[in-house]
């Protein structure tokens, strides 16, 4: 789609993101909330973390695949 990778981590735009903005962005849209946790602890700016997006009320889990 020709998006750039987003290096600022900054969720106030859409122009650029990062993997796990785009999902949380997607999950906002469909669920009409904002009901995803935001880390704000880590880093200087509020960022996504993976955890966050699949442990929460709108997501389940589909597949489990165990790497050896």
């Amino acid at each position: 789609m020709g998006m750039e990778f987003d290096l600022e981590l900054d969720l106030s735009t859409d122009d650029k993101m990062y993997c796990s903005e785009v999902i949380y962005k997607s999950l906002q849209a469909v669920s009409k909330s904002d009901t995803i946790e935001v880390d704000r602890t880590s880093t200087s700016k509020p960022y996504i973390p993976l955890d966050k997006l699949y442990l929460n009320k709108f997501t389940r889990k589909l597949t489990h695949v165990e790497y050896k």
